[in-house]
C-alpha cells in the first residue's frame, strides 16, 4: 500500500464530488439495497437534476435513470465464513 500524506489526501477528498452529502429534504429520498454472494450493502441517496414533472410520475420517469446522485448515507458488510453456510433467505434477514 502506498502511504499519502495528509495534504493529498485533503485535497483529493475536497476536490471531489463522491463525499457524503446532507439530506435536501425538499428532494425525494431513494433508498437501494443489495445482497450478493460476498457481501450486503444499502445506500440512501437522492438524485442531483430535480424532477421537473409531476412528483407521482417521478419513480416510472426515473427508471433506469444513471444520472448523478448525491449520497446521503452507504453501508457495506462482507459475509463471514460463518455466514456463507447459511441460506441465502437466513443471510438476507
Amino acid at each position: 500500500m502506498i502511504p499519502l500524506s495528509f495534504d493529498s489526501l485533503r485535497s483529493s477528498i475536497l476536490g471531489s464530488a463522491n463525499l457524503v452529502h446532507h439530506m435536501d429534504s425538499a428532494m425525494r429520498l431513494v433508498i437501494e439495497d443489495g445482497v450478493g454472494d460476498a457481501e450486503k450493502g444499502a445506500c440512501a441517496h437522492q438524485m442531483v437534476q430535480p424532477w421537473t414533472g409531476d412528483p407521482e410520475d417521478e419513480w416510472r420517469g426515473r427508471r433506469g435513470d444513471t444520472s448523478a446522485r448525491r449520497v446521503i448515507q452507504w453501508t457495506n458488510k462482507a459475509w463471514m465464513p460463518s455466514d456463507l453456510k447459511l441460506s441465502v433467505f437466513r443471510r438476507e434477514s
